[in-house]
């Protein structure tokens, strides 16, 4: 019953909150799934669906994770969540929705596109998949079919921004 009618009022408890101390925790409830997000302030805006959480944040649902800095999460007019902007010194996420495999990361920048199914790892970018690692200025991730991609920088051909990998695991 309480959690009906604060699904039913969450646009209403977004313009209330506009936190600057202790940490903060709501789940936002879209599509029969949540995402916990934790953080020390919060900035929402009801109009264009922009939520900004600052401090410490962690934004998990049952099986991924992430950590940064400061999250950005965008919502369209379904109440949606569309895409996730977190930067962080790095920001970090934990996939373990895959049988027997956890896929993590870090980078400075992680995009996360949900209609393109596409994680975007920019600066100093690390990929682990099985232990097996992954080092690049930009990973691209595809979550659907799993298809990694490495883009080189446009800022010169130094030896820090080539891509280099650690296959683990192998079987002679």
């Amino acid at each position: 019953m309480l959690k009906q009618f604060i699904l039913k009022n969450l646009n209403y408890f977004y313009r209330i909150f506009s936190l600057t101390t202790i940490s903060f925790f709501i789940n936002i409830a879209h599509a029969n799934k949540s995402i916990t997000l934790i953080s020390d302030t919060l900035t929402y805006d009801n109009k264009t669906g922009l939520g900004i959480y600052s401090g410490n944040v962690l934004a998990k649902d049952n099986a991924k994770e992430l950590v940064a800095d400061k999250i950005k999460v965008f919502r369209n007019k379904q109440g949606e969540i569309y895409k996730i902007i977190a930067t962080g010194n790095p920001a970090k996420f934990f996939d373990k929705s895959k049988k027997n495999n956890t896929i993590s990361g870090h980078a400075k920048y992680i995009n996360y596109l949900k209609y393109e199914n596409l994680v975007i790892l920019e600066k100093d970018a690390t990929l682990d998949n099985n232990h097996n690692i992954l080092n690049a200025p930009k990973i691209i991730y595809n979550t659907k079919t799993e298809i990694t991609k490495t883009i080189k920088p446009d800022y010169g051909n130094q030896p820090h921004n080539r891509t280099k990998i650690i296959l683990s695991n192998l079987k002679n």
